[in-house]
């Protein structure tokens, strides 16, 4: 009997301590200036690859990867706001997409060329920005976030080389590939964060994100022949729906609040 009078007063305790703390916060749309850290899995649900020699230039990754992002939001009125968002995506490993250059290289022209081909890079991490408008729905204790923003993503197209050397003869041969040095595509990103405040300052947050962007952009394959100086030119054009989704664990800290 004793234990449960006990276990009466703390559970009394707790819940009018929380009563007590809803009352004099008022939390549910009170806060302002929000700065939010996650990691989550970005998912890409395809890529953008035509069996050619140049899907092994193009830095943009379609294999599942632990990412972090960062965010502000700012509220401007009670239930309408504004979120800054940035994520680095993780590129290709060189050296394995260097490798399989040229060893697509190799297949294509070892039966006639001796073949040393190069595809040279420079980026490691690609940055998305996004921002847009997020509409917000609180209680003391619980929130839900929906979210459209807008914004660009960033491939970079790496150039690529092949030289050959005609077996038993002495014509020799470049075959270059150029797309630029990288293209913008306009994005479009809807999500939903959820979460629960654990104090006053903190809240943990659950958001999932989907994200849309349609590649547009065209490989130059310049042939030449170094004798005759005789160029000849094809395009690769890539054009492709691009989606993903990110689903991210983070912690929310409230830096203003409304007075």
């Amino acid at each position: 009997m004793k234990n449960i009078n006990i276990l009466i007063c703390l559970l009394f305790t707790v819940v009018y301590s929380n009563k007590i703390y809803c009352q004099e916060e008022g939390s549910a749309y009170k806060s302002k200036l929000l700065f939010k850290a996650s990691y989550g899995l970005h998912i890409p649900f395809n890529n953008m690859n035509q069996n050619r020699e140049t899907d092994y230039l193009i830095e943009h990754n379609d294999k599942a990867q632990i990412i972090p992002s960062i965010s502000a939001l700012f509220f401007i009125r009670k239930q309408w706001g504004v979120e800054l968002n940035l994520k680095f995506t993780t590129l290709k490993e060189r050296s394995k997409t260097e490798e399989s250059f040229k060893n697509f290289a190799n297949n294509m022209y070892n039966d006639n060329y001796f073949v040393n081909a190069s595809s040279p890079s420079y980026s490691m991490h690609d940055p998305v920005v996004t921002f847009g408008i997020v509409y917000r729905l609180e209680t003391d204790k619980m929130y839900l976030y929906p979210k459209l923003a807008f914004g660009g993503t960033t491939v970079d197209l790496n150039r690529g080389e092949i030289q050959l050397k005609e077996k038993n003869t002495n014509n020799a041969y470049t075959v270059t590939y150029s797309g630029g040095a990288y293209k913008s595509f306009f994005t479009v990103s809807p999500s939903v964060s959820a979460g629960y405040k654990l104090t006053k300052s903190f809240w943990v947050d659950l958001s999932v994100n989907a994200s849309y962007f349609k590649s547009d952009f065209t490989y130059d394959k310049t042939f030449t022949n170094l004798y005759t100086k005789e160029v000849q030119t094809e395009g690769i054009t890539y054009k492709k729906n691009m989606f993903d989704t990110y689903v991210s664990l983070g912690i929310i800290y409230i830096a203003a609040r409304k007075k």
